[in-house]
């Protein structure tokens, strides 16, 4: 049964003043990750050392998985060290050491360009690389993603929502919205069979909203 609460209202709508609302298809089935976060602001001068670990729970895993992760940011510049696992095949893991660094150049409007940097050695091959790369940006943009897909647009929200009045316990939850094309629908309907001739008129935007519930996580800071 694919019947929307507001399906009743769509109806009315249409039938009162022949505009069509898209319908709102929510998906709920969520990954839960329990964030655990440590910063240390004064051990080393002029960096910021934050350490993490992270449980990922969800229905379709047998068990929970722990992840580790941990940063050193630089002050000065603003770069970011971090020493992190990438895993490469079954049972292939690296420990890798990365520094990134991106800089964003503002233009016209809200619109602007950011650079990245990132350099990247794997401590098990010895073996270094680095990246340089540039993207387009709109400042005016929902927080989070915003990608174009054929005939949709989708973006990603994250709002974090503190659950105490010392802020050390968070909610977290990442949503991902797909909006039909722009495409402005107007339409008529004429019964021929009718004596009277009559017809109906209608418009509307074509297309349904999807709206995924990606992630709902709690964060606890220290």
């Amino acid at each position: 049964n694919n019947k929307q609460p507001l399906d009743t209202f769509r109806r009315w709508a249409l039938d009162k003043t022949g505009v069509h609302i898209p319908r709102v298809n929510l998906h709920f089935d969520p990954i839960t990750i329990v964030k655990i976060r440590k910063s240390w602001y004064d051990i080393v001068p002029g960096a910021i050392i934050r350490v993490g670990a992270d449980f990922e729970t969800h229905r379709r895993l047998q068990k929970g998985l722990w992840r580790l992760r941990g940063c050193v940011e630089d002050k000065l510049i603003g770069g970011r060290f971090t020493i992190k696992e990438r895993k490469n095949g079954d049972d292939d893991r690296a420990v890798l050491m990365e520094y990134s660094k991106s800089w964003l150049f503002s233009g016209g409007g809200s619109f602007g360009t950011r650079f990245n940097l990132c350099a990247a050695y794997d401590l098990k091959t010895q073996r270094g690389s680095a990246r340089f790369g540039f993207k387009a940006e709109n400042s005016d943009a929902v927080a989070g993603s915003y990608q174009f897909m054929p005939g949709r647009k989708r973006f990603s929200i994250v709002p974090i929502i503190p659950m105490d009045s010392d802020r050390r316990l968070l909610l977290e939850a990442r949503t991902n919205i797909d909006l039909p094309e722009p495409e402005f629908v107007i339409g008529a309907d004429f019964d021929g069979a009718s004596s009277n001739g009559g017809g109906a008129f209608d418009m509307g935007i074509g297309g349904d909203i999807d709206v995924e519930v990606e992630e709902v996580n709690l964060i606890f800071t220290f």
